[in-house]
């Protein structure tokens, strides 16, 4: 199936097996959540999967903040396999929506399911899972990101303790991990904690094929040239032992972009449909896609002055008279023709020569300074604003 990528910085693993059996294509199978009702009739989990959110914020996962688990397609994690969830529907109850590690889940009215999408789980040397990809699709957001917030104290990491030290097939498990969700994310829970809690069995080691997608710089990227941005992408695949490589092919909003493992791509304002085809030498295929949106944040950099035109340095003071020089511009790096507005009290350009003197102590101008207001505008909207002022003692 086609994978979504939404966000950024895929590190490509070793799984290190050190004493740990656990890895590539390993599957955590997710014992479902057992519930029962509380005395106001709302299911509490009694037992089994389930992640929690601290919406009450007092650092305490409660029982009635507990949602459970089942499993999903996939029958729950496989470690190094990228494994994206598909909500189509707002409906907690929609057949449409599906998910590979665990069914849909209903959290405030709003279908939601956890995913890896860029980043698969992957076993560190210590025994710990690396769940810096983990996040979530809910209320129709593609990504709520739980791989944990460094700014908030998350390390990203999940503690996995089984019923033999070697974490091996066939063993019981059980796994808890915690992150925040990142401040200002669009879902309206930014900063609240999260818990994750699963039990189950590993399963037995199937190969798979799989591509994942490392965009550098993430899936938002600011314009970095005249309309839009260059933006380097690297293919990760995941083969079994007995296959390889036989292509990669690139496409860019429907256009072929290039063949192999990295490429780097001009990619314009708005929204780019990146799309990447791995085929093996045995006839495997993989696709992933992603969508990366380049936006135009950044406002001019605006020159605002007054110059001596003879000897053209800045002038800021006047004490007699002399005919100066407007100085009003504008550099946008996205942009390479900013709208540029100056005023002296009335409209001036760039250029523009003011003639100032002092007569018989008055000024004719009848001011004791002038200000020059200069402000650019790019064509996607972004402004801002210098001034100048000239004293005239």
């Amino acid at each position: 199936m086609n994978k979504l990528i939404t966000a950024s910085a895929i590190l490509t693993s070793v799984f290190s097996q050190g004493a740990y059996a656990l890895g590539v294509g390993d599957t955590l199978l997710i014992s479902p959540a057992i519930t029962q009702s509380s005395y106001y009739g709302t299911p509490i989990v009694s037992s089994g999967s389930y992640f929690s959110m601290d919406t009450n914020g007092d650092g305490i996962f409660r029982d009635n903040e507990k949602i459970g688990i089942n499993p999903g397609d996939d029958g729950g994690i496989v470690i190094g396999k990228v494994q994206p969830a598909d909500i189509n529907q707002n409906s907690c109850t929609s057949t449409i929506n599906s998910g590979l590690i665990d069914e849909p889940w209903c959290f405030f009215g709003n279908a939601g399911a956890h995913q890896t999408l860029d980043r698969p789980i992957t076993v560190n040397a210590d025994g710990t899972l690396d769940f810096t990809g983990w996040s979530v699709t809910w209320n129709m957001i593609p990504v709520v990101n739980l791989g944990g917030a460094p700014d908030l104290g998350d390390t990203g990491m999940a503690t996995i303790t089984c019923s033999t030290p070697a974490c091996a097939t066939g063993d019981s498990y059980v796994l808890d991990y915690t992150a925040h969700v990142p401040l200002g994310d669009p879902s309206g829970f930014g900063g609240i904690y999260y818990g994750l809690h699963l039990e189950g069995f590993i399963g037995v080691a199937t190969p798979f094929i799989d591509v994942a997608l490392d965009i550098e710089g993430g899936v938002f990227q600011e314009c970095s040239m005249a309309g839009g941005s260059s933006v380097h992408m690297t293919a990760i695949p995941t083969l079994p032992d007995d296959d390889s490589v036989s292509s990669i092919e690139w496409t860019i909003n429907g256009q072929p972009a290039g063949v192999g493992a990295d490429i780097s791509h001009y990619l314009t304002l708005g929204n780019n449909t990146i799309e990447v085809l791995l085929t093996t030498i045995n006839g495997g295929t993989d696709t992933i896609s992603a969508v990366v949106r380049v936006n135009d944040t950044t406002p001019p950099i605006v020159s605002a002055d007054f110059i001596n035109r003879l000897n053209g340095m800045s002038v800021t003071e006047l004490q007699r008279f002399n005919m100066l020089k407007i100085k009003a511009g504008a550099v946008d790096v996205c942009d390479p023709e900013p709208i540029v507005e100056a005023m002296i009290g009335a409209p001036v350009n760039n250029n523009d020569s003011v003639f100032i003197m002092k007569y018989f102590g008055n000024v004719s101008l009848n001011l004791s300074k002038i200000d020059l207001s200069v402000r650019a505008t790019d064509n996607q909207g972004n402004s801002s604003k210098q001034t100048a002022t000239i004293n005239i003692q």
